[in-house]
């Protein structure tokens, strides 16, 4: 029984408001059709139209598309437009820079190499004609910045083309006299001389040690072939001499008379064999002694060879580090050579003109952008409808809660 009356009461409720409506519908219908009068009447009559032109430009080269930013900052610049202003001999209270700039927008169009710039006005007819004439100004300018910055590069270039030439001068001038003063070919060619001294003193120290060598064999023999040797030899013989008669006799006398003596000989062979010994050693000693000296002689070419050397190699190091910095300081004068050729060569081509361009230029447009008469019209019926709504419930709150005179 108790959710029955709630419903109830809701039910009341709900029916009681719509009654409230029902009953006020002219008042509502009243403040709409006013809301919708004064809606058309301010569309129609009072607000005046806003038309938009818009005018597409491409930026072809890529020096040209990094400055995007600053392209938009200088379109929207007032003493850009007060030039397009001037330009196009417009009323100057009725279009002042400031006011201009309000109603001019310039954007990027996603991330391309356009820019859009869009003017707003109430003058369907004049506003293309300020479009293009914005387009217009701003390609003028955008090619004279390019040549501009085509003049400040080659003269920036020509700077630093004359700064490396006299770097280039100066290194040129000290690797000269570097080159005169270090005698780096005499050095050469000393050295080589050096070397080959130095390889003959080898040579020969070799073939010193070769017959050294064999020497010392063929002595070695001699003194094995001398220690077999005796200094002296033995002689036997008999006592009456050596008989000048036959072998025959000598026996029978040796046989009749046994006795013998004995004596001692030099022995030839020994003293040729020592002599032999002693010039072999002789000739060792010679040969030593040369060695000696030559070896001497050697470790002071060696030394010499060395420090020669030494000097070439640092010789040689300092050239080559002078012969790089040049190289190096040769290697940027060129290619400041090269991009001022390259800059002389576009400054005088054509493109350098053609860098900016109008792709779509603005045309008079044929409906404004504002006021929509519609749209304004269809918001006010809507609050006119909310509006009455809540006159009507005031209303009804007022007629309700006000006392009855007979009280």
């Amino acid at each position: 029984m108790e959710e029955h009356n709630d419903y109830s009461g809701e039910e009341i409720d709900l029916r009681g408001l719509i009654e409230v409506l029902w009953r006020r519908k002219w008042l509502i219908l009243a403040i709409v059709l006013v809301a919708v009068a004064v809606a058309g009447f301010f569309s129609f009559f009072v607000i005046s139209p806003v038309y938009e032109a818009s005018v597409l430009v491409e930026l072809r080269f890529p020096e040209q598309i990094e400055k995007k930013e600053a392209y938009r900052l200088q379109i929207r610049d007032p003493y850009f437009l007060s030039q397009v202003i001037e330009k196009l001999q417009l009323d100057p209270q009725k279009y002042d820079p400031f006011s201009f700039r309000e109603a001019l927008n310039v954007e990027v169009p996603g991330n391309t190499n356009f820019l859009k710039i869009t003017v707003k006005n109430g003058d369907s007819q004049k506003i293309a004609e300020v479009a293009n004439a914005i387009a217009s100004q701003f390609v003028d300018f955008a090619i004279y910045s390019t040549q501009e910055d085509v003049k400040k590069e080659l003269l920036s270039l020509e700077e630093g083309m004359k700064e490396w030439q006299n770097k280039l001068d100066e290194i040129g001038r000290k690797k000269r006299d570097f080159l005169i003063q270090s005698d780096i070919e005499t050095l050469e060619r000393e050295l080589e001389a050096k070397k080959v001294l130095w390889g003959s003193f080898q040579k020969d120290l070799l073939l010193l040690e070769v017959q050294k060598r064999e020497l010392q064999a063929t002595l070695e023999k001699a003194k094995e072939k001398l220690e077999s040797e005796p200094p002296y030899l033995k002689l036997r013989q008999s006592a009456f001499g050596n008989l000048a008669g036959e072998n025959i006799t000598e026996g029978i006398i040796s046989g009749l008379f046994p006795f013998r003596m004995e004596s001692e000989v030099v022995n030839v062979v020994y003293n040729v064999l020592k002599e032999q010994a002693i010039n072999l050693e002789t000739q060792l000693s010679g040969i030593e002694a040369r060695k000696k000296s030559m070896q001497e002689t050697a470790r002071e070419v060696q030394t010499e060879l060395k420090n020669l050397e030494g000097t070439l190699l640092e010789k040689m190091v300092e050239r080559d580090q002078i012969q790089g910095e040049y190289d190096s300081t040769l290697e940027i004068y060129n290619s400041f050579v090269r991009k001022y050729r390259e800059n002389q060569v576009y400054s005088m081509s054509e493109e350098v003109n053609a860098g900016v361009r109008i792709v779509s230029p603005a045309l008079p447009p044929q409906v404004p952008i504002s006021p929509r008469k519609m749209l304004n019209i269809a918001i006010a019926g809507v609050l006119g409808i909310f509006v009455g709504i809540i006159a009507a419930f005031v209303v009804e709150y007022w007629k309700k809660t006000t006392p009855s005179p007979e009280k």
